[in-house]
């Protein structure tokens, strides 16, 4: 988290339709899009009990048709992976539920050079955005890098540093 308050900038972003905001996945991740998923994201409890929102991925791929394309934003004719809180989706826009996104800004992605604030065009990682302003950043594959001596990991943990310092 690159933000003070970041819950409280998010958590005033949910009403009686908007129910979730988060991080956006890019649109050639092969995921939703323009839809948020779980890597910094607040939701209304409430509904999400009522609705008994589950966040287990169903691990598959599926199809975007003319049915679905209005929920996961992708192109009809592509597919997409059903990661971690991705299902749940459905379940909210079906049943009338808006979301919405921090714009994601990261080295991978050309078009987004321009608004990154906290890494380098040689880093990996991504940022995530609320009206412009660096709420958070990912790294990623934590499950498979040594967050103790990886080169990958320190760079990026030194520019999260220097952020929360006030050095960038």
């Amino acid at each position: 988290v690159l933000k003070k308050e970041w819950e409280i900038d998010l958590l005033n972003q949910l009403n009686n339709h908007v129910v979730m905001i988060g991080s956006e996945y890019h649109k050639h991740d092969g995921k939703m899009i323009r839809r948020p998923n779980v890597i910094t994201c607040a939701f209304d409890v409430d509904v999400f009990k009522k609705l008994n929102i589950d966040f287990m991925p169903s691990m598959k791929s599926i199809l975007i048709n003319e049915n679905n394309q209005h929920i996961f934003g992708a192109d009809t004719g592509s597919s997409i992976f059903m990661d971690t809180g991705c299902d749940m989706i459905e379940s909210l826009i079906t049943r009338g539920y808006e979301t919405k996104v921090l714009d994601i800004a990261s080295p991978r992605y050309s078009e987004t050079h321009k608004d990154l604030k906290v890494l380098d065009l040689n880093q990996r990682g991504e940022e995530y955005h609320l009206n412009g302003v660096a709420i958070s950043t990912h790294l990623g594959r934590s499950l498979t890098r040594n967050f103790n001596n990886d080169p990958i990991v320190s760079n990026w943990t030194k520019k999260v540093e220097e952020w929360l310092n006030g050095q960038v």
